[in-house]
């Protein structure tokens, strides 16, 4: 894998920083427990998603939306 050019990196930084600010711990983590809650929020997100929602998957699974 290649690094990204200089201009990239640059202009990657140059965002990151215009945006960072000093945040409390409830703005970077939410946690939700219980398999209902976490199916349910799972949902909302995908709803809500202007974009694309990217995300890691371990079993043991939640939603059953990949089930027969």
């Amino acid at each position: 894998m290649r690094p990204p050019p200089p201009d990239i990196a640059i202009e990657l930084l140059r965002r990151y920083r215009s945006s960072h600010r000093s945040r409390e711990a409830g703005e970077l983590v939410e946690v939700v427990v219980g398999r209902p809650a976490v199916a349910q929020r799972f949902q909302q997100l995908q709803r809500r998603a202007e974009r694309e929602v990217l995300v890691l998957v371990k079993p043991p699974f939640v939603a059953g939306c990949w089930r027969r």
